[in-house]
Order: structure tokens, then C-alpha cells, then sequence
């Protein structure tokens, strides 16, 4: 078994085995998952067969993800199993993984993703087959694991700028601050309100505090994890816009100077600069408006979305653009393709996202929206458009938003923890493949860049926030060449990042 396989076994495992107080020998969650097994197995393995390691076809290797997905769904939502159930449930869950990260390695694609779900898959099946999945399992009591609580602020997935705020509980006299499991700090500490600054470089973080009593008794463990550090600048009041006529001109002779069709812009949101070439000109959209979708679903997850079933299905839609998560997620949202496709439309629309469409088909006709700033606009190949003006629209009000705007939050329809939320999903973007992009090449790690890429045969874009320590950017590039070399485009993103920073 593999390195990915092994980790994901031990990620089913709980992570401690405690009785519940006054619960009875027979768990509540046991008769559940007799029936989910029953019901749902069958049909997983059934899809994971049909899919046939991608052979069967992008039809046959949703449906796989779809099952899979739901049955990771249906073991979440389960109450507490006795612990002779537990390894039906972990087994469960390995089967499901195995099939999702089997239809995640035909869409991304990566060999190595597939091979680690399908030897996954193939050894939880084996033990459960040697199983009788109806037969009563019951034995013990419930079986619970134990919980660590989160900081109040940063939470898990969210940006900050540079200090913790927490609650110190009753009796605690000491705290240690750990970054990345590294001790960083120990303090006086006594129960109530808490601030403490992480001075750390910007980057991605583990953030946990260990709290003690005045015998040095470990109380209680506070943590948040994929936590973004960003620089102070961040959350500094922006400017209103100006345009720059001459950086116009400079970015209309980066544009010019590559073999293709190009649109830019650039922005620093703290001075107002702003410039921009081609920006009404509609591109195709390939992935970027599955930025429609991240808004859409964190308004729907509910107050804590990353609690919700649909988070992961986030994370995969911006981790690496994954198709089959988002359109999983249409469903999911909305109820049906159609309604979901509406739902993404409608949320481009109320972020003033007004010439880009998220459409499944291909759509004669965008070609009479009337533009005020499209001197070249590519051949329409697809009823998916998007305009550089539009992306920089809804950069800026999820920058806005996280950054604690309220009108922002109100366009968005997001909370703040929400609209931070998407930012730091987009700041976990993986630069890996095609999902590079053409700015992250250029940027030295961990420099923070929240970035949406898409990219078809003949198309390259990146819609991007850059977080350097003087302020915050928007960075964009949509790039068309019939026979497009991700090399070119690269080259021309280098000059737009180095254009975009120097934008004071």
C-alpha cells in the first residue's frame, strides 16, 4: 500500500476511544450503518466497476465520484458506533476515499492519484467482502473521539494579519504558542479575553496554544489549522480606484508583444492604481467562473461552512480547479444541474459580473454584448465567457469582504468568516500542473497568492490577489492562441506580475 493510502487509513482511525457517559452497550449509530452499507456499498463499488479506471467515460467517473462523495457524506452525518462496529465504519470510509481519489486521478490527471485510490479501494473492499455487512456488529459502548477546540480568530482555513484572539479557560495560568508544531512563545496567562501576536513569516500556518494550570497541568489545547499569515497591509483601508493612463499604454505593449490574443489587469487596492488592456473583451472562461461557485456555496454551507459535507467539494473546486466537484456542487446547492447553473449565473450577476456566463453548452451570439474596452477580443469558441473587468470585480469585493467591508459582505451575501473562508481556499490553491498558472512560477514560496486558474487547449488565465508587504494586488491575465504554448503565456505573466507590483 502506498504512502497516500496508508496516511488515508490512518486519517479513517479515531483519534481516541472514550465511552459516552450514561450511554447504552448498544451505539444509536450501529443500526445506521448496518443500513448504509447495505444500501450504499453496492453502489459505490458498483460505479467505481462501471468507471473502469476512466475507460467507461466522464459520465461514469462522476456518477463514481457522486457515490463515493455520498457515502463520505452519509458516515459524517452518523451518530457515535460501538467499538465493534468502528472497523465496518473505518473500512467504509476507505472505500470511499479510494473511489474519490480514483476519479480525481482521471480528472486532473495524475497516475499516481489514481493508482494510491484504486489500491485504496481494492483492499477496503476485499475486507468487507469477507464480511457479513447485515449482521449486527453491536459490541461495547459508543465510541467518540476526542475534539480539540478552535481559536476564535483566525479559525481553520482563514487569512489574518498577524495576531490570535481567543478565550484563556478557567484555571489556566500559562499559554504556549506553537507555530507548525514548533514552540514559539510561553506567557502568563489567566482566564478571559486573549491577544497574541504571531511573528512568523507570511505563509501558510498551524496555529495551536497549550494552556496550563499553576502546576503546569496541561488543561486544554486550542488549534487552528491551514491558517494564512498575511502581511499587515491587508486589512488597511483601500483607496477609491484611479486609472493610469500611461501604465494603460505600458500594458497594451506587453499585450501586443505576445502571439495571441490578451487581456490584463492590474490594481493595487490599498493606492487606488489601477490599469488595464482588452478588459471587456470575453475570453473563454474555461475554470474562472467556478469563482461564481465558491460564493455561491460558502453563502449555502451555512455559518460554518467548513463543517458542512459541501467543503470539501470547495476545497477540490479551488484546490485544483476539479471538475467534478463542481459539478457535484451545482446539484448539491441547488437541486438539479439546471437549478445550479442558475444559481452560479445569478451569483455572477449580483457581484457585477455582467458579461460572464457559466453555462454548460456551447452558445451562439455573445458576440453582439456591446464592450468599451475590447480592441482584441479572441474568437468566441464557448458559451463560457469571462472578462478581466469581471474577475477583478469579484476579486476585490472578496478581498473586501474578508477584509471586514460590509457592503462587500452584503453583495457577496458572505459573513466575514465566510469571505475568508474564500480567500484562504484560494490562497491554498496547489501549484501543481497546469494549476500553476502564470504568476505563481515567478513568485518566490510562501509568498501569498490567492489565484483561480483555468485553461483550455487553445487558452492560459490566471485571475489572481497578490499580498506583498506594501498592499494588497489584483493581477489578472487571459491569454488565446490557437496553437498556445503554456511557456508563452507564461513569459508574458512574468511581465504582468513584475508591472502589477511595481504598481505603488
Amino acid at each position: 500500500m502506498g504512502v497516500l493510502a496508508r496516511s488515508l487509513l490512518a486519517a479513517c482511525t479515531v483519534v481516541a476511544l472514550l465511552p459516552a457517559a450514561g450511554s447504552p452497550s448498544n451505539a444509536v449509530g450501529d443500526t445506521q450503518l448496518r443500513a448504509i452499507l447495505i444500501r450504499q456499498v453496492p453502489i459505490v463499488e458498483q460505479t467505481g466497476r462501471t468507471a473502469d479506471a476512466g475507460r467507461g467515460g466522464p459520465d461514469a467517473v462522476q456518477a463514481q465520484y457522486d457515490a463515493a462523495r455520498d457515502l463520505e457524506d452519509a458516515l459524517t452525518a452518523l451518530p457515535p458506533v460501538s467499538a465493534g462496529c468502528l472497523q465496518r465504519r473505518n473500512l467504509a470510509r476507505a472505500l470511499a476515499r479510494g473511489e474519490v481519489l480514483q476519479a480525481e486521478g482521471y480528472d486532473r490527471p495524475s497516475v499516481q492519484i489514481a493508482a494510491e485510490g484504486a489500491r485504496l479501494a481494492a483492499a477496503a473492499t476485499a475486507a468487507l467482502a469477507s464480511q457479513d455487512l447485515g449482521s449486527s456488529c453491536t459490541q461495547g459502548p459508543p465510541v467518540i473521539a476526542t475534539e480539540t477546540a478552535q481559536l476564535n480568530s483566525p479559525e481553520s482555513y482563514e487569512p489574518f494579519s498577524g495576531r490570535l484572539q481567543t478565550r484563556a479557560p478557567a484555571r489556566a495560568s500559562e499559554v504556549e504558542l506553537r507555530v507548525d508544531g514548533h514552540r514559539l512563545a510561553i506567557v502568563n496567562s489567566q482566564a478571559g479575553q486573549l491577544s497574541l501576536p504571531v511573528l512568523v513569516k507570511p505563509g501558510r500556518h498551524t496555529l495551536e496554544l497549550r494552556f496550563r494550570d499553576r502546576t503546569g497541568r496541561l488543561i486544554a489545547i486550542q488549534r487552528s489549522e491551514s491558517v494564512w499569515l498575511l502581511p499587515r497591509s491587508w486589512t488597511t483601508s483601500p483607496a477609491a480606484s484611479r486609472d493610469d493612463r500611461a501604465l494603460d499604454a505600458s500594458l497594451a505593449a506587453l499585450a501586443n508583444s505576445f502571439p495571441g490574443h490578451a487581456a490584463i489587469w492590474i490594481q493595487n487596492l490599498r493606492s487606488g492604481r489601477q490599469a488595464a488592456w482588452n478588459a471587456d473583451a470575453r475570453f473563454p472562461a474555461a475554470s474562472l467562473v467556478k469563482l461564481a461557485l465558491l460564493v455561491a456555496g460558502l453563502g449555502r454551507l451555512g455559518p460554518h461552512p467548513e463543517q458542512a459535507s459541501g467543503f470539501y467539494d470547495l476545497q477540490q473546486l479551488t484546490g485544483w480547479s476539479s471538475n467534478l466537484a463542481a459539478n457535484r456542487l451545482l446539484r448539491t446547492l441547488a437541486g438539479s444541474e439546471q437549478a445550479g447553473t442558475q444559481l452560479a449565473q445569478n451569483t455572477l450577476d449580483r457581484l457585477g459580473a455582467s458579461s460572464s456566463t457559466y453555462t454548460g453548452d456551447y452558445r451562439v451570439g455573445t458576440a453582439l454584448h456591446h464592450t468599451t474596452d475590447a480592441p482584441d477580443p479572441p474568437p468566441l469558441i464557448s458559451g463560457r465567457v469571462t472578462t478581466a473587468r469581471d474577475l477583478a470585480r469579484i476579486l476585490t469585493l472578496l478581498d473586501s469582504a474578508a477584509a471586514g467591508d460590509q457592503n462587500a459582505q452584503r453583495i457577496t451575501r458572505l459573513d466575514l468568516h465566510q469571505a475568508r473562508l474564500a480567500l484562504g481556499l484560494l490562497l491554498d490553491s496547489q501549484p501543481i500542473g497546469d494549476n500553476l498558472g502564470l504568476f505563481r512560477p515567478w513568485l518566490p514560496l510562501p509568498f501569498p497568492i490567492a489565484q483561480k486558474n483555468g485553461w483550455l487547449s487553445a487558452a492560459r488565465h490566471t485571475a489572481a490577489l497578490l499580498y506583498p508587504a506594501d498592499g494588497p494586488r489584483i493581477a489578472i491575465l487571459l491569454t488565446y492562441q490557437p496553437d498556445e504554448t503554456r511557456r508563452q503565456a507564461a513569459r508574458l505573466g512574468r511581465q504582468v506580475l513584475q508591472t502589477a507590483l511595481a504598481a505603488h
